[in-house]
């Protein structure tokens, strides 16, 4: 029997031609197998193991950029709403001038005369909200609020109710100049009236105590403090057709303001 070993690049190879030197040969197959297995799972293992140690870090670096850095991260979807909630809400808002002023009230004296001997005595009181908006060559818009309580007095023969009393409402747009001791303005406002009465004389009635009061206007603001108005108005009082006859009053109206 004779066994030759041969040692080539850190192999092992038996040669042998009786059964043991077969034998030997099976188990360094074997044994050369169950390395290469082993080799290959402790590489494995170690991957891993490196994995696990970049996923490590990768969470530690996130949550430092969480907690310092929040402003850069991306935003969850409800805070993208909100946020797109409040922009839209700024650029509303962003029509109203940054010049806008506090809230103030003024009170108001006029009198007009209309067709079918009708004069007017009217007492109003303003709310000047501060809403001021597209500045356009020194003028801006604004918005008022006005309450009126009127005395209307005809002096007809056939009067059958000379003495009527009104009282309504009119929002005011107005187109005023920004600055200056003297201040112009154009002005507009659609307000509702109650009568307390409808007919007037015994062949004109207005038919429902319920009116629509249309207004164009020009008058002008001054002092320093914008304290002192006056004004001339065209009113045009009806019933907008609600109910026939529905034949309508023209009234021009002359007014002084004073504002607190």
């Amino acid at each position: 029997m004779s066994i030759g070993q041969t040692v080539a690049r850190g192999q092992v190879t038996f040669t042998g031609t009786n059964e043991l030197s077969n034998r030997l040969l099976s188990l360094c197959a074997a044994a050369k197998e169950n390395s290469t297995k082993h080799g290959m799972w402790t590489r494995f293992l170690q991957m891993l193991q490196k994995i696990s140690r970049i996923a490590r870090r990768y969470r530690f670096v996130k949550r430092v950029a969480r907690r310092r850095m929040w402003v850069l991260m991306p935003q969850k979807k409800s805070s993208r709403l909100n946020s797109l909630s409040r922009l839209g809400i700024c650029a509303a808002f962003g029509l109203v001038s940054a010049a806008t002023h506090a809230d103030r009230f003024g009170v108001q004296v006029g009198g007009g005369v209309a067709d079918r001997d009708i004069k007017k005595t009217d007492l109003g009181v303003v709310w000047d909200p501060g809403l001021n908006w597209w500045e356009i060559g020194g003028f801006h818009f604004t918005l008022l609020g006005e309450g009126h309580v009127s005395y209307w007095h005809s002096t007809e023969d056939n009067a059958v109710n000379p003495n009527i009393w009104e009282f309504g409402i009119t929002p005011v747009v107005r187109f005023v100049k920004s600055a200056g001791y003297f201040r112009p303005f154009i002005e507009a406002g659609i307000g509702v009236r109650l009568l307390s009465h409808t007919r007037i004389t015994n062949d004109f009635t207005v038919s429902t105590a319920f009116q629509f009061a249309d207004m164009v206007g020009v008058g002008m603001i001054f002092g320093e403090k914008r304290n002192y108005q006056a004004g001339f108005r065209f009113q045009h009082v009806s019933n907008g057709g609600i109910k026939e006859p529905n034949p309508g009053i023209n009234f021009s109206q002359l007014y002084l303001q004073y504002s607190f």
